[in-house]
């Protein structure tokens, strides 16, 4: 049986007070991780939530690797990535903008990308996200792992 990311949320104790802090790893090769990031929004049920952190990895297989990044080339794998992480900050864009989410205080993303290197990679990831990046509230740290 497929499993729903609307009812997992939806499923959270959101009633309970202690319930602050929520951890996500994904894949962004994966459906899931599709799923994951299009029902963040439905977090503002969480009226509690204080803490966002989210570990995401991705693997590029290209065969040159600077030709994504550097040259402007494109590949299949880069723009799988890229279309998840532009997804990923459209939706804590949302989230943060969410009234009922007044309690939530930092997002954290962390984003690690096999097969290329660190440089390139940041450089990449740091070109995906910009909504959050202009936001003064909630705290937004990005990070390269």
């Amino acid at each position: 049986m497929e499993t729903n990311i609307y009812r997992d949320v939806e499923n959270l104790p959101s009633y309970a007070p202690n319930l602050t802090y929520i951890q996500a790893y994904i894949e962004l090769d994966y459906h899931r991780a599709e799923q994951f990031v299009l029902g963040l929004p439905c977090l503002k049920a969480l009226c509690f939530l204080q803490v966002l952190e989210i570990q995401a990895r991705a693997e590029v297989t290209t065969p040159h690797l600077d030709s994504p990044v550097s040259s402007g080339h494109s590949s299949s794998s880069w723009d799988l990535i890229k279309t998840r992480l532009v997804s990923l900050d459209e939706s804590l864009d949302d989230l943060a903008q969410c009234t009922m989410s007044n309690t939530l205080g930092k997002i954290k993303v962390a984003v690690k990308v096999k097969g290329a290197s660190f440089w390139e990679a940041k450089s990449f990831v740091d070109s995906c996200f910009t909504r959050m990046k202009s936001k003064s509230s909630p705290t937004f740290i990005l990070n390269m792992i």
